[in-house]
């Protein structure tokens, strides 16, 4: 393998580092927004919720539903936009390989 290669190369895999990288930051702040947008809606229609809801249903239950919201969307949002990043990726390296 000649030298310059070697540097293509090299300058290759660190693009690819920092386009990975930035992918999963973009994935965890993008999450984190959804999951804190729910969450805001969540209580804002909780706290509009009429009295008689707060004496009929336990407290501890309410707490534990609210807790359940967050990092449910989170961790969904995340999954979903990877899975067609992964498949819009899977379909470009497909086109490249038949009209290569």
């Amino acid at each position: 393998m000649t030298y310059s290669l070697q540097v293509v190369l090299c300058i290759f895999c660190g693009i690819k580092s920092l386009l990975t990288l930035t992918r999963a930051f973009s994935f965890a702040f993008g999450g984190l927004h959804a999951a804190i947008q729910v969450y805001d809606k969540l209580l804002k229609k909780l706290i509009d919720g009429p009295i008689n809801f707060f004496d009929q249903t336990p407290s501890g239950r309410i707490l534990n539903s609210i807790s359940e919201v967050f990092p449910t969307v989170s961790l969904n949002f995340a999954r979903g936009a990877s899975m067609i990043l992964y498949l819009e990726d899977y379909l470009l390296q497909q086109n490249s390989i038949v009209n290569g």
